[in-house]
């Protein structure tokens, strides 16, 4: 059952005919809750202020600042003064990938302190977001084949450099093996979440020794494999706590607790709140009217242009630095 007030929504992004992504340039007062599906929501404030709620973090952005919204992330973002926001959306689709590598991916792309690495790469990533919103104002017969490059060699830096759980690698095992290591055990918390999921279930379906799986989760995001679990259900609870008017003894067992109490537990861990309080927070925001103002093409392409130039001047006045992508 959906909820009187409609709290979110799944949205499908509108590409650039022949390429996987969409760009929008927008002054900001409130974007309604939402997530996409099958995309890859990139946010890059480029000046004023705006606040953000992404899944289980709340972030304030201000002039640079850039953060990205995974596949089924719910989020929502509000804003007191005028801002100026470059809004991305990415197909969630390379040649190089394959599908079930796309669908466990959960990206860190941020400049945010808390989770900022490679910002070198980071600034890569800006400067293609600006690119892409500059070609796509254009007119030019060739944008298309332009974007969609622009659109692959952001899918490829985000699985090179930017998978959420593989930022902290252990260098000892190898970024590479590491990253398929944390792909295996992700893939089936994911398909498995809402039933038992013990050691025993992961080690012999992965065909990896239990002590081994216990090390290597302690070293990751998580501090345990029960700790993984009950992150994934909270992430798939979310979405039925605020679609849906079920309540939180129906959601608990569906999402794979065995007592509410549990899913209160790891729900208020991950989320600083309580899933009643979310959903009531989520219906406030419901009540505000959704609003924001978006640039033509020909306003974008001028307001761009001039990024584009001051991003050029102050990283000519940098000193080289090596960053191999």
């Amino acid at each position: 059952m959906r909820n009187p007030i409609e709290i979110c929504t799944s949205t499908t992004p509108d590409y650039i005919p022949g390429t996987g992504i969409q760009l929008q340039l927008i002054n900001i007062r409130h974007l309604k809750a939402h997530h996409h599906e099958n995309a890859l929501e990139i946010l890059y404030c480029l000046k004023g202020k705006a606040r953000a709620h992404v899944a289980h973090d709340y972030l304030e952005l201000s002039d640079g600042d850039l953060v990205t919204c995974d596949r089924d992330d719910i989020h929502n973002v509000i804003a007191d003064d005028d801002n100026l926001c470059l809004v991305v959306h990415i197909d969630l689709k390379h040649p190089n990938y394959t599908y079930e590598e796309m669908h466990n991916s959960f990206y860190s792309c941020t400049t945010h302190p808390k989770y900022l690495r490679y910002p070198d790469r980071v600034n890569r990533i800006c400067d293609l977001l600006l690119a892409a919103a500059y070609e796509s104002s254009s007119n030019d017969e060739l944008l298309a084949e332009k974007c969609e490059q622009i659109h692959l060699n952001i899918i490829d830096m985000m699985q090179k450099h930017f998978l959420w759980f593989s930022l902290e690698a252990d260098p000892a095992e190898g970024l590479d093996k590491y990253a398929d290591r944390f792909h295996q055990i992700l893939g089936y918390i994911m398909d498995n979440y809402s039933s038992k999921i013990t050691l025993a279930n992961l080690s012999d379906t992965l065909y990896l020794n239990p002590a081994y799986i216990s090390n290597f989760i302690s070293r990751t995001t998580f501090d345990s494999l029960t700790d993984a679990i009950g992150y994934f259900r909270c992430y798939y609870a979310e979405k039925l706590l605020l679609e849906t008017d079920l309540s939180v003894g129906e959601i608990s067992p569906m999402v794979g607790f065995s007592s509410e109490k549990y899913f209160y537990k790891a729900f208020k861990k991950w989320w600083n709140i309580t899933p009643l309080q979310h959903r009531k927070r989520y219906r406030r925001y419901a009540q505000i009217k959704e609003e924001y103002y978006e640039y033509s093409p020909s306003e974008t392409r001028s307001i761009i242009k001039d990024y584009i130039a001051d991003r050029l001047v102050t990283n000519a006045s940098k000193p080289a630095r090596h960053c191999p992508l």
